[in-house]
Parts: C-alpha cells; structure tokens; sequence
C-alpha cells in the first residue's frame, strides 16, 4: 500500500485534478483494495471510520489545489467545515462557475451540512449591497440552484427569473429554470423555457440537443423532430440520418414520447433501433478479431471479449429493451380488452350494440387515418428521394451515394404483425441473461409470464428478484400478491407443490399474504411502500380499504413526484370517485405546478 501511495501522489503532482487518482490515493491510504472498484470517489459517497477520515483529511486539509480542498468538505464536519465550505463557495462565486451548485450536490445527502448550505446562501443574499453586479448575479444563481435541490420549488422559480432579468442573455439561466419546471411536474413549460434559452444561439449543437430531449418529454414530437433535424444531414429524411449515425438517446426519448402517445408501432420501432444498433457493435466485433490476430494486440483483445459480454447489459439497452416489453404488454393488453368486450357484445341490448356499432366505427375511421398517415409519410419519402437524386445529378462530384434510403416501414407496422408474448418473453430472456441483478428485470420477466399463464415462471423470477433484493421491493410485493391470490388457488399437481414450497423463501417466515401486508406497513412508513400495500390489499381483498387516502396524504408532499404519479395510478384503479377527489385535490397544493394535478406554470 505504502508504494501505491507514493505513486498516486506522483501522477496527482502531474494531475491534480484527476479523481480516478484520488480513489485511488484513498483506497491506498485505507487500506481499501475494494475502493478501487468504486465509481466515485470514496470520501463522498462511503461511511468513513474516524481514523480513515483522519488519515485522508492529513492529506486534503490546506492543499493549495481547489479540488482537494472540494474533496475535504466531504470529510469535514460540524463547526470545522463552515470556514472552508465559505471560502471554497466564495472563490467559485467570484469566478462565476456555472456547475458551483452541482459540485457540491453531495453535501445536500447530509442534513446537517444541508442546512449550513441553507445559512451561507442566506448570508450572500444579504450582502447584494457590498457585491458587484457580475457576481451577484451567479449568487442569485446559486440560490436557485440551493432551492431547487431543496424542493422549495417556488423560491427557486423566484431567484432564477431574477437571474433572468439581470442577465437575459445567459443559456445557463434558460437551462436551470427549465430544470426547476421539470421536477416541478411541468415539463411542457419546461420544454418552452428550454427553446427559448436555445434561440439565443442556434449554433450551439448542445442546447438544440437538450430542446429536443425536453421536448419530447412533453409529448412534442413533431416540434422535436424539427428541432433535431437542424443538425442533421439536410438531404434525405432527419430520422434515416439519426439512425445511421446510431443516435440513441434521441431513439430512446422518441419511443418514450410515442409510447406515452400510445402509438405502439412509431415507439416499437425506436425501441427496435437500438437493439439493432448493440446487434451491429457485436457484428464489428468480427474485424476487429481479425485485425488482433494479425497485430497480436492481445491485450485489447481480451478486453474486447470482456466488453461483448457485458455490452447487452448496457444501460442504454436495458432501458430500450424494458420499453419495448411494456410496448408489447400494452398492446396484448388491450388485445384482451377488445376480446373481451366483443364476448360481452352479444348480451348486450340493442342500445348498446348500437353504441359498440358507433364505437367500432369510430375505431376503423381512426385505423383508415392511421393508414392514410402512412401513405402520406411514404410521398413525403418518395418526394424527399426524388428530390436528393435530383440534387445528385445537378453535382456530379458529390461523394455521397445517389439513392437516398428509404424507410420500408416508418410506422412500424411490420412490427405490430409479431406475436406481442413471444417477442415480449424474447427480450425478457435478454435481460434475465445480461441485466440478472436489477430488480426490474425480474419484474419485467413476472409480467409477461403472468400473462402467458407460466405460474412456475412467475415463481421463478419472484425467487430471482428476491435473490437480487434480498427482501421484499414495492413492485415485487404486488406480484407476489397477484401469484399467490390468483394463481396459486387454480393451480394443481407439481405447479401446486412447487408453489407451495416457494412460501418458505418468499413470505420469510410469515404465515400468510395478510400477515405479509401487516408486517411491510408496519415496518416500512414511506409512501412508495404504502401505495404498493394498498395495491396489494386491493388486489387480495377485491376493494380499496378505508382510510388510504388519509395515511398516504401524511406525507404532505415529502415524497417525489414519481411516486405520487404511481399512487394517482392505484387510486383511480382501486378507489372511489371520492378517493380519488381528496387525494388529488390535497396533493395540488403541494405540488402547485405539476401536470399531473391539473396545475402549470406560465411562461408568458
């Protein structure tokens, strides 16, 4: 350890400000070989001992470098952190850095460092008198910034249109308010203040990308894609263009938005996108085996393989292979509906068969516009080929191939002819393989085969997820819930037996699904937990129990925005009209700008 020491000190006495250098420092100083597997540095993010802390602040404390001095503040505490935590957010106020507020979002996780943030906010506000305009400005801004990570939503709004009005002309600004609206719950009015920050330079590739993220998080689609378009190929079609340039974030937000627009094929088909996109790095592999072979880069080689083993496991694929199953569980989903209400059709009196006719109706003149769409995208395509051959022609030296490609399927109908289970479960099997520690897969792999009927397969990935968490999760306690009251009671012979013996793992020692929901609302007071028990109750008990509404609202609106959308979700399923009006009126209040009450923020 003593040599390892010496040689990080060396490469931070070229470096300074190289945190992998610092984990590192850290590790060898503790004597911490596990530290090194860490993302972070270990300071801020690991339960420290006193002497740990002690022999890292002999190294960070008074260091002339203002990242070891940032790296101290994580170790220092109580009286002996206000002075340094002062003049290190002094310095960067003087400067004017920008990201000052997000360099020391680690202290927020601290409540008493919290609040000592709280008082050197108060105290530079209050000096606006003896401070020059320049940075009083950036301490308006760094308000905003403290407010807003706070959740006082409405003094960070304040603060930054201060910013705004003695600076207009600073993106920062556009960007933070739009920020602040989005974990306010308003992301059109985000989405709004965003392009306005990004018509101050319509050069800036950065701002028109983040436009477009934020506007697609407000279902604009067709204002985002003209947006994007500005800097892609101008001949051809925008959307070819991303794709081939392999633009995956952009294919991510956009199968998001169409997904929450319920338009199942144009979602599907971002969400396909990217999966093709990990199939062609896995395919280019093959050249580069070839090239290894000849070079004998051995090394690179072996880390090649490691990479294909993990590289389904991405993040960016997880998430595009977890939207395409909730594409295909929506779409069966509502495949079982039109069943069934067809099956209900034929007892029905004549007056509604005549409103079911209407109905039905209505349906095939919203399917003939959909189709109608189609063939207008494909003039649009034609037009757009015909029109870059064309320019082709005119510039014969044009590196660029004459035939633009065209998209066979823009709507993604090809797609939807699949089965929506057995492409669901295909993913799923994806996922089980290269993402088997996150919960969400097990919950992923429980609802397809829920749907299927699979009983042991639900069973199995409740022992997986319970594997992965080690207890019970919100979501996997409403699944287990679901097995156990609507599967187990039908299933007989060696599904019964296996079942049954899944009890001594998954209920831990309780007796039945009541004593389980008894002892998680005991235990666990967080709202995420209460809306899952109410969920769960609802679905043993057939009804919406009494007094719900009145615990979840004891919250007052600690909890996140999130969450409070998943419990809107099980009060308009499970509860009563009235329910549903005390608890959505009551949480207006607290959240005075979200969508999601009713409320908005006007950008005029």
């Amino acid at each position: 350890f003593d040599d390892a020491v010496a040689l990080y000190q060396e490469l931070l006495a070229i470096n300074p400000d190289h945190y992998h250098y610092h984990r590192g420092l850290q590790a060898a100083l503790c004597r911490r070989a596990d530290w090194l597997a860490l993302s972070s540095v270990p300071s801020a993010t690991e339960s420290l001992s006193a002497h740990e802390v002690s022999t890292l602040l002999a190294v960070y404390e008074g260091h002339a470098s203002p990242t070891y001095g940032r790296l101290a503040l994580d170790l220092l505490s109580g009286a002996a952190l206000e002075g340094p935590l002062d003049a290190y957010l002094r310095r960067g106020l003087v400067k004017g850095i920008p990201s000052l507020g997000s360099d020391i979002k680690a202290l927020y996780a601290v409540p008493a460092k919290q609040a000592l943030l709280s008082k050197l906010v108060a105290t530079y506000l209050s000096e606006e008198a003896t401070t020059s305009p320049s940075e009083w400005v950036w301490r308006l801004y760094l308000a905003a910034q403290h407010f807003d990570r706070i959740r006082d939503i409405s003094q960070a709004l304040v603060y930054i249109d201060r910013c705004l009005q003695h600076t207009p002309t600073v993106l920062e600004f556009y960007q933070k308010k739009a920020v602040i609206l989005k974990h306010a719950g308003d992301y059109n009015a985000a989405a709004t203040v965003v392009d306005q920050g990004r018509q101050l330079d319509l050069a800036d590739r950065y701002i028109n990308n983040k436009t477009t993220k934020y506007l697609l998080r407000a279902n604009r689609i067709a204002q985002a894609e003209d947006t994007i378009a500005l800097f892609t190929r101008h001949e051809g079609d925008p959307q070819q263009n991303l794709y081939d340039m392999q633009c995956m974030w952009y294919e991510l937000a956009a199968g998001a938005a169409q997904f929450r627009q319920l338009h199942a094929g144009p979602a599907l088909k971002k969400f396909v996108a990217v999966e093709k996109h990990f199939n062609d790095f896995l395919d280019d592999q093959f050249d580069f085996h070839t090239y290894c072979m000849r070079k004998m880069t051995l090394r690179a080689y072996v880390q090649m393989l490691r990479m294909c083993d993990t590289l389904l496991g991405h993040p960016i694929h997880v998430q595009a292979t977890h939207g395409a199953i909730s594409v295909h569980i929506h779409r069966y989903d509502q495949q079982q509906t039109t069943a069934t209400t067809a099956e209900s059709s034929s007892k029905q009196s004549a007056a509604d068969k005549a409103k079911a006719k209407r109905a039905a109706a209505k349906a095939r003149k919203a399917e003939f516009q959909k189709a109608e769409e189609a063939k207008q995208l494909q003039k649009e395509h034609d037009a757009l080929e015909k029109a870059a051959e064309k320019a082709t022609k005119k510039n014969k030296n044009q590196s660029r191939p004459k035939d633009t490609p065209v998209d066979p399927d823009p709507l993604g109908e090809q797609l939807l002819s699949k089965s929506s289970l057995d492409e669901a479960w295909r993913l799923v099997t994806i996922l089980q393989q290269h993402a088997p520690h996150d919960v969400d897969t097990h919950v992923a792999a429980f609802d397809v085969a829920f749907r299927r009927q699979k009983w042991l397969l639900c069973l199995q990935a409740l022992l997986a997820a319970h594997a992965t968490d080690g207890s019970w999760h919100p979501k996997t306690l409403v699944r287990l819930v679901r097995l156990y009251t609507a599967a187990a009671p039908a299933a007989v012979g060696v599904v019964a037996s296996f079942l049954e013996n899944g009890k001594a793992v998954l209920f831990q020692g309780l007796n039945d699904i009541a004593a389980i929901l008894k002892h998680v609302a005991a235990t666990h007071t967080s709202l995420e937990w209460q809306v899952a028990v109410a969920e769960a109750e609802s679905l043993a008990h057939g009804s919406f129990k009494a007094g719900t509404v009145a615990l979840w609202l004891q919250d007052k609106g600690a909890s996140s925005l999130g969450v409070y959308e998943t419990a809107v979700r099980v009060v308009e399923k499970y509860g009563s009209q009235k329910d549903q009006d005390a608890f959505k009126q009551t949480a207006k209040t607290w959240f005075p700008y979200a969508t999601l009450f009713g409320n908005k923020y006007d950008t005029k």
